[in-house]
């Protein structure tokens, strides 16, 4: 029986290559080039995987946001997780948000908050504090029980890079007509002496960021090497001639030999710090079609999978948030799947590094592996099954298959 086409959710440098594996040696049959053959079982729709943002701003995970307090007489004390030194300085730690390390323009969630205390007055809370730094600046929160969505303005500060995140410093924040009035009601203080006023300093803001992930720049290449054995078991008895059924999509380039490898250009993306969170994207693709002649397979396979079936992967991109290689795939039958699972990534034998001097992190020897519902797509949608007369049972997909390796040097702002 043939699978119907399932689709997938739409997901939203000068690097060094590395050459992996040299010693996988050449093919028995039509030479290195027949390796190539074995990188189209990655074209199948495995699984709708979440995407990653890109963009200048990085998510944040955390750092420390402190607010110097300039209230007058007035008592400080923090609501874990924050932390007071001094008199009237928190700490606030970053819980999220997200901050361009360059420009110092971004929103951070703060955890934990602050208690103010007024001789005679009411105790206020200010807690759920949302710093934005920037052209917009700004500082929200809930004072008491009102949500005060522009607390205060936030202007100037000098912004440098720590590590991988960013360091602001003497940000000054100023209460608005709005955050005056909400302490004021808070404090049960409506009007006379010792009212707080709008335009008076709520305080000085710095923050000290750590990301989540950091943006790859467009520079450097994804190295691509197949595993040689299942070009012979696979894709070979299905009917793909390997002198010539393979083809890189541009950018995408084919080197051959001494060793068969597929090179495609780092367009950009996000990575985190550890290499387990982020996704690189890559530019070109590679094509794979069914060209052995009629009369070479059983006519049922022709009838229902006939020369010219064809799969190409192009945007190949690495998630390590799970583990996957995702990609844009079309067939003979138009587009399979935009952005979604179409393999799995294996890091048990990959050494991975990052630089902290020169940017640059270093992924070598992740291996690619087919997941049991690209294994049945290939089989059943594009390619054939062995039931069908299109090669034996051995040449049949199955989760685990192993495809290839992919290693890289990408450069991180």
């Amino acid at each position: 029986m043939q699978y119907p086409v399932v689709g997938c959710i739409p997901q939203s440098g000068d690097a060094t290559l590395t050459v992996m594996h040299p010693k996988a040696g050449r093919n028995r049959l039509g030479g290195p080039r027949v390796r190539a053959v074995m990188f189209a079982s990655v074209f199948a729709c495995a699984l709708a995987l979440p995407g990653t943002a890109f963009g200048g701003a990085d998510p944040v995970k955390g750092g420390d946001t402190t607010l110097d307090l300039s209230l007058g007489k007035v008592k400080v004390k923090a609501i874990s997780p924050a932390t007071r030194e001094g008199k009237t300085l928190v700490h606030l730690p970053n819980t999220g948000g997200n901050l361009d390390p360059v420009s110092g323009v971004g929103t951070l969630d703060n955890g934990g908050g602050f208690r103010l205390k007024k001789k005679g007055r009411k105790k206020v809370k200010v807690t759920t504090i949302r710093t934005t730094f920037g052209p917009n600046g700004n500082v929200s929160a809930r004072v008491g029980k009102k949500k005060v969505p522009s607390l205060a303005v936030v202007q100037g500060g000098t912004t440098t890079r720590d590590d991988f995140g960013a360091r602001i410093s003497g940000a000054k924040a100023t209460l608005t007509k709005k955050g005056a009035k909400a302490l004021n009601k808070a404090f049960k203080k409506k009007k006379g002496k010792g009212k707080i006023k709008s335009g008076k300093p709520l305080g000085t803001l710095s923050t000290v960021t750590v990301p989540k992930t950091v943006e790859v720049l467009p520079q450097g290449s994804m190295v691509f090497e197949p595993n040689p054995s299942i070009t012979l078991d696979k894709f070979l008895p299905k009917g793909v001639n390997p002198a010539n059924g393979v083809a890189a999509v541009a950018p995408g380039v084919m080197h051959v030999g001494p060793s068969i490898t597929f090179e495609f250009p780092i367009t950009g993306g996000s990575l985190g710090l550890g290499l387990n969170d982020g996704r690189l994207v890559t530019g070109g693709g590679l094509k794979l079609t069914k060209t052995m002649p009629a009369g070479v397979l059983p006519a049922a396979c022709e009838d229902k999978y006939p020369v010219g079936n064809f799969v190409k992967q192009t945007s190949l991109s690495p998630d390590f948030t799970q583990n996957a290689l995702l990609a844009n795939v079309d067939y003979q039958g138009g587009r399979l799947a935009a952005n979604s699972g179409a393999g799995s990534l294996d890091f048990s034998n990959a050494t991975t590094t990052v630089n902290h001097a020169t940017k640059k992190a270093t992924v070598d020897g992740v291996t690619v592996k087919v997941s049991q519902f690209a294994a049945s797509l290939l089989n059943n949608q594009i390619f054939g099954p062995s039931s069908a007369g299109c090669g034996p049972a051995s040449s049949d997909f199955k989760n685990g298959d192993v495809l290839g390796s992919i290693s890289f040097t990408a450069t991180l702002r």
